[in-house]
């Protein structure tokens, strides 16, 4: 690969790179004033009702990925290279920064995830429990 294409790719990517982690920022603090934060509100509500809140979050934030992705990737690409090296760059940092400032940015969510599984994970072992001890009830005749 000759080095101007290297640098010209690498601005590409640096570029992207950049406006995801800013896009990503920006979409973080529009959404917080429109989902409950992980507060005791929130946890005192039932868990279907948080189940399906994440759910709606991730969904708009899925959305938002694509169409962002999809109108990205027909834009002109700032140092244009080669149709191979510009889509590649863009599918690959659109995908990766994505991800990435979503989860940097969107604390909360991963938090209320985190919240979630353990809730479910307490919810199963407590169920698992209470089985256990009906059993050894039973096997003792009682």
């Amino acid at each position: 690969m000759k080095p101007g294409v290297f640098l010209m790719v690498c601005l590409n990517i640096a570029i992207l790179a950049a406006f995801y982690t800013g896009f990503g920022g920006l979409l973080s603090f529009g959404l917080k004033n429109v989902f409950y934060s992980l507060d005791e509100n929130w946890q005192a509500f039932n868990l279907s009702f948080k189940i399906g809140e994440v759910l709606l979050e991730i969904v708009v934030i899925g959305i938002i990925a694509y169409w962002s992705m999809f109108f990205i990737e027909k834009a002109p690409p700032i140092f244009p290279v080669s149709k191979k090296f510009d889509k590649s760059v863009d599918t690959y940092i659109s995908g990766i920064f994505f991800a990435y400032a979503i989860f940097l940015f969107f604390g909360d969510l991963s938090h209320k995830i985190q919240y979630i599984y353990t809730e479910l994970s307490d919810s199963v072992t407590r169920k698992m429990d209470g089985k256990q001890t009906k059993d050894k009830i039973h096997q003792n005749g009682v």
